[in-house]
């Protein structure tokens, strides 16, 4: 399988969302996102309360590309334990 590096820049066009079970639990518009680490750190903050196995869908207006990848939704107490 071939492996594309999907970038994003500060200033593109952002949308995300996040669902779980079918039902959309987050959604966000942005131009001021720079990274994708940043993105997923705006979307775990709306979706705080959310826990399980989630779809995150990422669409780059701006370049004109989309994907989608499973994200996993911990207790805020598991992401202090263990984060750097």
């Amino acid at each position: 399988m071939k492996s594309t590096t999907r970038n994003l820049h500060f200033g593109d066009k952002i949308y995300a969302r996040l669902c779980i079970g079918g039902r959309v639990v987050a959604e966000i518009t942005s131009e001021t996102i720079g990274n994708l680490s940043h993105l997923i750190s705006e979307i775990r903050h709306i979706a705080y309360q959310c826990r399980g196995l989630a779809r995150f869908y990422v669409r780059n207006i701006s370049q004109g590309w989309s994907d989608e990848r499973p994200l996993m939704l911990y207790p805020d107490r598991f992401t202090r334990l263990y984060s750097a």
